[in-house]
C-alpha cells in the first residue's frame, strides 16, 4: 500500500482549485466551471499515474564476492517494471539507508543503479525491504511505497593492517606468539630481519608480542612448501574477536600473494589457493560464534 503526502505546489493547487470552484459558484461562469473541471481532471490523472508509477516492481542484487566489514562494497540494484504498458519514472529507491535514482523504465525493462555501503560488524546482513518514492507525474504528491524483500548476504570479518600495534586487554600485549605460522618445511633461521612487505608467514611474531615491532625470519634453505595455521592456536594468542580478524587478514593476503597456505578451523582444513575453500574459511569465520 502507497502512502502519500503533499508537495508545497501540491498545497497551492488544491487551494486555487477550491477559490475557483467556489468562484464558479458565486458568478455561475461557464468558462470558469471548465476551467475548473480541468484543474481536477489534472489531480486526478496526478493521482492515478503517480500511485501506478511505484506499483509493480521487482528487485535484484549483485553483490562483490567478498565484503569486507569497515570496508566499502558496492552493491547494485537491479530496477525491473513489471507492468504491460506503463512506464516508471523519477523513482527514489532507499536500501539500506542508500539512496537511489532511476529516471525512467520502460514496461517489462530493467534498469540499475549501485550503493556504496560499509558494515561495522561480521555476520548475516539482511535487506528486508526497499523503499520507492516518487513526485511523478506533476510535483504535486510525493508517493512512497514500502516493498517488504528478503535478501542475505555475508559480510567477513575485519581485515586489519599487518603492522599493526595492538593494545589493549585480550588482545596481543605480551603473549608468546611462536607458532601461529607453522611452516611444514623446517628449516633453520639463518637471519632475523625489519619487515619490509614480506609474506606473513616469514613474521617472527614472538618478537612482535616484545617490543611491537615486525621482524622477519630468513630460513638457509629458499625451499618453500606451504604455510599452516591453526584458529585453535591462535585463539590461545588473541581474544575470540581479535583472532578472526587476524585470521581473516592473513588468509586475504595469503591468497592475494598466492603462497601455499592451509587453514584449519573446527578440525577441518581449507586450502587458501583454492577460491572456493578460501570463500569458505571466511564465511566460517564471519559465522563464528554467531549461531
Amino acid at each position: 500500500m502507497s502512502v502519500i503526502k503533499f508537495t508545497k505546489a501540491g498545497w497551492i493547487y488544491i487551494i486555487l482549485t477550491i477559490l475557483m470552484g467556489f468562484s464558479a459558484i458565486n458568478t455561475n461562469n461557464n468558462l470558469v466551471f471548465i476551467t475548473v473541471s480541468l484543474m481536477l481532471a489534472v489531480m486526478g490523472v496526478s493521482g492515478f499515474y503517480g500511485r501506478s508509477n511505484i506499483e509493480k516492481l521487482s528487485f535484484d542484487f549483485s553483490f562483490e564476492n567478498e565484503i569486507y566489514a569497515r570496508k566499502k562494497t558496492n552493491i547494485t540494484v537491479f530496477v525491473t517494471n513489471r507492468k504491460k504498458k506503463l512506464i516508471s519514472s523519477l523513482l527514489s529507491i532507499e536500501v539500506l539507508g542508500e539512496r537511489g535514482v532511476i529516471d525512467f523504465i520502460s514496461p517489462r525493462e530493467t534498469k540499475n543503479f549501485k550503493i556504496s555501503k560499509s558494515f561495522e560488524n561480521r555476520g548475516v546482513v539482511s535487506i528486508d525491504k526497499i523503499v520507492v518514492s516518487s513526485t511523478y507525474p506533476f510535483n504535486f504528491f510525493i508517493r512512497r511505497k514500502v516493498y517488504h524483500i528478503k535478501e542475505d548476504f555475508i559480510v567477513f570479518p575485519e581485515l586489519i593492517k599487518t603492522n599493526i600495534s595492538f593494545s589493549g586487554k585480550n588482545e596481543i600485549d605480551n603473549a608468546d606468539l611462536s607458532g601461529i605460522d607453522e611452516a611444514k618445511n623446517q628449516e633453520e633461521i639463518s637471519n632475523i630481519r625489519r619487515y619490509n612487505n614480506d609474506p606473513l608467514n616469514k613474521i617472527f611474531w614472538k618478537h612482535f608480542a616484545k617490543d611491537g615491532n615486525l621482524y622477519v625470519k630468513e630460513f638457509s634453505s629458499s625451499d618453500e612448501s606451504y604455510s599452516y595455521l591453526s584458529f585453535d592456536e591462535l585463539s590461545k594468542k588473541f581474544n575470540t574477536e581479535m583472532a578472526i580478524k587476524v585470521a581473516t587478514t592473513i588468509i586475504y593476503e595469503m591468497n592475494t600473494w598466492r603462497k601455499p597456505f592451509i587453514f584449519e578451523l573446527d578440525g577441518e582444513r581449507f586450502n587458501i589457493l583454492r577460491s572456493t575453500e578460501k570463500l569458505e574459511a571466511l564465511k566460517r569465520l564471519a559465522l563464528y560464534g554467531k549461531d
